[in-house]
């Protein structure tokens, strides 16, 4: 039920009781007044009579005719005239104590003129019975007093439409607009009372609710360039790690093309060996170029819209990358999975997250090993803190490395923390694997068993789970 039609009838109700508590004590009063009325009625007929009778002293006949006439007009009243003595001294007026039902009033009045008495008037009047009476009385006050509930009812039901229920009607509105995000309206003001000040407030609450959006886009954005940086960071991090490796691996063509240009400015080439000369310099200056570009690639901030990406792919470009620094520390690896295995998620993003689990595993092997990049298809998976299953891909890291211990493995993927040696790290590298995994609506698992080794799972859920 609205609310005017709840003030309504509760108005129309408590109206209607109040009148009706009052129509009941007026009819009960009027009920209780009546038999004073009848005395009183009484008295004023006798009084009538004797004056009209004492101004013709000593006529019997005309007392007695003038009692007729009264019998005639008035059949309610009961009127005797006694001649010639006086019954009592003065007026009484009382109840007849002769007259169990119905209820009479008896009135007595002497008759006296200069001489001495006249005679006796008699008069009696039946008194209504007290319940059809009130009945009656409450009958009438009753419907007076329906008239005006219904009356205040329909009064209320206009006024509470005016005064209350269109402002709240345009308040309900006002707050689906801004459960729609729409915060542009605003509501009329010119009122002080409480629905006055309701609406002052929707407006505040507009006004501080675009603020604290617009508060939350600055620190959306925000967050969002601080993270790129933070990946960015990452990226020229692992180029660090790569630079060194690079050198050793642009070593071995710079010679190549060092010993073939001291032959040719020697001419020992002959003209026949030219384009074989040239040739194996081109070669190697494209080997190189391969080099430098592929450390280009991965150490540039890229903004690229998110598409598919093939995790076979993603999976043998961290592999080739990393192939130096895995090699200067007696590292070997290997990638295992299907031809081919593509999911909704940003390549290379996700190759910056398997590159980050790759250097992890191989700083964990400090006497070298094998380290394995596993694709696997996709298979029901858990997500941590939800009660369903999803099938996701997977990408899977296993070293053979010295292991983490459990109360460490709770701890790794906060920001800044690290098991490595002061300066060789600044634990940031699980976190925005995690970071750049959790934006593609997966996550990290890790095991790992002291001395045996350690798996890092990349879980990606396909599109539509």
């Amino acid at each position: 039920m609205r609310v005017v039609a709840k003030f309504a009838v509760f108005f129309f109700l408590v109206s209607a009781i109040g009148l009706a508590f009052y129509a009941y004590l007026r009819a009960t009063r009027e009920a209780q007044r009546v038999e004073s009325d009848v005395a009183l009625n009484l008295s004023s007929i006798g009084d009538l009579l004797r004056h009209d009778i004492v101004d013709r002293p000593r006529d019997r006949a005309y007392a007695e005719a003038t009692v007729a006439r009264l019998r005639d007009h008035r059949h309610d009243v009961e009127v005797e005239y006694v001649d010639g003595i006086a019954e009592v001294a003065e007026d009484s007026t009382d109840l007849d104590p002769d007259a169990a039902t119905p209820r009479r009033v008896r009135a007595v009045l002497p008759l006296r003129d200069a001489q001495g008495p006249i005679g006796t008037l008699r008069l009696a009047q039946i008194i209504p019975d007290s319940k059809t009476l009130l009945w009656n009385q409450l009958r009438d006050e009753l419907l007076a007093t329906a008239v005006m509930a219904l009356l205040a009812g329909v009064l209320a039901v206009a006024l509470g439409a005016w005064i209350i229920g269109q402002p709240l009607a345009r308040m309900v509105e006002q707050a689906r607009r801004i459960g729609r995000g729409d915060f542009s309206e605003r509501l009329d003001g010119g009122r002080s009372d409480e629905i006055g000040i309701l609406k002052t407030e929707l407006n505040a609450m507009c006004d501080r609710l675009i603020e604290a959006r617009q508060r939350g886009d600055d620190e959306a954005t925000a967050r969002v360039e601080t993270l790129e940086q933070l990946r960015h960071l990452d990226r020229l991090r692992t180029v660090g790690t790569l630079a060194s490796s690079l050198a050793h691996e642009l070593g071995t063509p710079l010679n190549v093309l060092l010993l073939r240009g001291q032959s040719m400015a020697a001419g020992e080439v002959t003209a026949e060996e030219l384009p074989m000369a040239g040739h194996t310099i081109v070669g190697q200056v494209e080997k190189m170029s391969a080099l430098v570009r592929q450390l280009l690639d991965y150490a540039r901030a890229r903004k690229t819209p998110k598409g598919t990406a093939d995790l076979v792919e993603v999976a043998h470009s961290a592999s080739t990358l990393l192939r130096m620094v895995a090699k200067k520390h007696n590292v070997s690896l290997s990638v295992e999975g299907p031809e081919s295995l593509r999911v909704a998620g940003d390549a290379g993003q996700l190759e910056q997250a398997v590159t980050n689990l790759v250097v992890n595993g191989i700083h964990a092997m400090p006497r070298g090993g094998a380290l394995t990049i596993r694709v696997k298809e996709p298979s029901p998976a858990r997500k941590p803190h939800s009660d369903r299953d999803v099938r996701a891909a997977r990408i899977e890291v296993v070293d053979e490395g010295v292991g983490i211990a459990p109360e460490i493995l709770e701890r790794i993927f906060e920001p800044f923390y690290t098991t490595k040696a002061k300066g060789a790290g600044t634990g940031l590298g699980l976190t925005v694997a995690g970071g750049i995994v959790e934006e593609h609506e997966g996550w990290i698992s890790a095991e790992s068993e002291l001395s045996r080794g350690s798996t890092f799972t990349l879980h990606l859920p396909l599109g539509g789970d």
